[in-house]
C-alpha cells in the first residue's frame, strides 16, 4: 500500500450505510402505508388515533 494514496475512511462508510438502511426502511413503510398493510397496535387504555389526521 501506498501512504499517498487515499483510502475511504470506517466511518464514511459507516455513515453511508447507515444512511442507506435508513432510506431502505423508510421506504418499506411508505410502501406498506400505501398498499394499506400498516397496523399499528396501540396500549389497551389508550383510544386509536382518528385516521383522519
Amino acid at each position: 500500500m501506498d501512504a499517498d494514496t487515499p483510502k475511504p475512511s470506517i466511518n464514511l462508510a459507516q455513515h453511508e450505510l447507515d444512511k442507506a438502511r435508513a432510506d431502505w426502511s423508510a421506504e418499506k413503510v411508505r410502501k406498506a402505508q400505501r398498499e394499506g398493510e400498516v397496523n399499528w397496535v396501540y396500549p389497551g387504555d389508550k383510544p386509536t388515533p382518528d385516521p383522519a389526521r
